[in-house]
């Protein structure tokens, strides 16, 4: 499982419970709908690094707090680009689980703070600035965490004072032509930002850690599999000093000093699940010398995503042999659209297709029972956006009149034709038993249409709940959640097994992902949640 380097929503300066966001694809997102992605959406803070002596040592960091100024979350680190636009990660102002879900952040909940070294209100440099944001773009190609980069814009009416050895200044992209000679074996890099350390606090004021150890792509590859593409990612850090939670979105620079020679090689983009400053699984960055990268972080007119400012819906007629066409409903950014129909039957949800052109849908004799909805995919040059409309009744049966005697038809020879398999398979769940601390699933696959066979079932568990927590030297209740990977064993062409053992007693979200032989993966995750229980005692 692979964590975004932003924090868990958190209240700065307050005492409130860490609360982690959890599956960013759960299903209540759009997202999951376009996607059917399961990554994890925390991020990490410096380790082994020290405190800025003043922002002068980075005058081009910044912190990106969400929500009221005055009492706002912290959400990530971006670099000032110029003095309007900031350079962060796309998982940072994409598809938050509770201000945007599958769409860009709106400007207006998202704070830049530079000019300080300091984070928390009442602690802040008096050179610190808040210029207000009114654009928000991420790379179009983003899907994390391949292509993880984002643009903001500040209003220009109150643009940061850019000044040489002063406390807010910007700092240049490496050409995609340098960092060619440079790759190989970068001098020196360094990474700051106010991230957890290795104690897992978060602190007050801006972390540095320098001659941070650029690793070969082969390290990455190795610890992160084929997700880890040596292309667009950077792989740096071991087991003593590394990026972690919260310094998602920060500067990789290269070199350490002097500050007037330094340029942006990376973003902090993610690492390990298991934690930071780990020697055998560094820190990941997205790699702004990757030559459409670069040309996106540099665009001198970016501008926001599309945002959904009213929702789609649904007209036509909800009957079998019916057509339903998906409205847009409004968008910002003048985007262009792709649609996607789904089902809900009895708790579980379908894709009825792939994302595509297609804004209609025929009603099929297997939608009865069920409701449909659609989604919408609004896309520019600064990235994406998806919403879901509301769902029509339950499909009725329909009405079959009594047959009437028609002539046989002449007998034709057909043409044989080719079979191809373009259909994604779906994943139903058939029995499924749980213990204390175990759930067995039995899971039967359908391919529609030819199929070349089944390939395998992609399962994951997200376990949520209650324990014991330290505060404040105080053991107290918290609720936790943790989520895993698991192993679908084949029972024959279409029946799969998925046993997850070793479960806390609490509630377990269970994610289905099927994929055929062809390649095709199912578009939209089966889900089940389930809940296990402590054995009673026999008296």
């Amino acid at each position: 499982t692979l964590f975004a380097r932003e924090p868990p929503l958190q209240f700065c300066g307050q005492d409130a419970e860490l609360i982690e966001m959890g599956l960013r694809w759960a299903i209540a997102s759009v997202a999951a709908l376009v996607a059917g992605a399961s990554f994890c959406a925390p991020a990490q803070a410096i380790v082994g690094g020290s405190p800025v002596a003043s922002i002068n040592d980075r005058p081009y960091q910044v912190a990106l707090l969400l929500g009221n100024p005055s009492s706002p979350s912290a959400l990530c680190g971006g670099t000032i680009r110029d003095s309007t636009h900031i350079i962060t990660a796309a998982h940072c102002v994409f598809d938050n689980a509770v201000t945007a879900p599958g769409q860009a952040i709106d400007p207006g909940q998202i704070t830049v703070l530079a000019g300080t070294a300091n984070r928390v209100l009442g602690t802040r440099d008096a050179t610190a600035a808040t210029p207000p944001v009114v654009g928000v773009s991420f790379e179009p190609a983003y899907g994390f965490p391949a292509n993880d980069a984002a643009v903001l814009t500040l209003d220009p009416a109150q643009a940061l004072p850019l000044a040489a050895n002063s406390a807010i200044d910007s700092v240049p992209v490496i050409t995609p032509q340098a960092w060619a000679t440079l790759e190989p074996a970068p001098p020196v890099l360094s990474v700051s930002g106010w991230g957890q350390l290795g104690d897992g606090t978060l602190p007050n004021k801006l972390q540095l850690a320098t001659d941070l150890q650029h690793r070969s792509d082969s390290v990455c590859a190795t610890a992160y599999g084929t997700v880890y593409d040596s292309s667009i990612m950077i792989c740096a850090g071991n087991s003593s000093k590394d990026s972690c939670f919260g310094d998602s979105g920060g500067p990789l620079i290269s070199p350490n000093s002097p500050v007037a020679n330094q340029k942006l090689v990376g973003i902090v983009s993610f690492g390990p699940a298991s934690g930071c400053a780990i020697q055998n699984a560094p820190g990941v960055y997205t790699e702004v010398g990757n030559a459409a990268i670069n040309a996106y972080v540099v665009n001198p007119t970016r501008g926001s995503a599309p945002r959904s400012t009213s929702g789609p819906f649904l007209t036509g007629t909800a009957e079998v042999g019916g057509v339903l066409t998906c409205q847009n409903g409004a968008w910002s950014g003048t985007p262009s659209y792709q649609y996607q129909f789904a089902r809900t039957t009895n708790g579980s949800t379908f894709a009825l297709g792939p994302m595509g052109s297609a804004q209609s849908y025929t009603v099929q004799s297997t939608d009865v029972g069920g409701a449909i909805a659609c989604i919408v995919k609004a896309s520019n040059a600064d990235g994406y956006g998806t919403a879901l409309s509301g769902a029509t009744g339950l499909i009725p049966a329909p009405v079959t009149p009594a047959p009437t005697p028609a002539p046989a038809p002449p007998v034709q020879t057909p043409t044989p034709t080719p079979q191809q398999d373009i259909a994604a398979p779906v994943a139903r769940i058939t029995a499924k038993r749980c213990t204390a601390t175990r759930c067995t699933l039995t899971v039967t696959v359908t391919d529609s249409g030819f199929s070349a066979g089944i390939s395998t079932v992609q399962a994951s568990v997200r376990s949520t709940y209650r324990t014991t927590c330290t505060r404040k030297g105080r053991k107290v209740r918290c609720t936790k959640r943790r989520s895993r990977s698991l192993r679908a064993t084949s029972l024959s062409s279409s029946s799969f097994r998925v046993v997850a053992a070793k479960l806390p007693v609490g509630t377990q979200l269970f994610t289905l992902v099927a994929v055929d032989r062809a390649g095709h993966r199912q578009v939209l995750p089966t889900r089940v949640t389930l809940k296990t229980k402590r054995a009673k005692k026999r008296r």
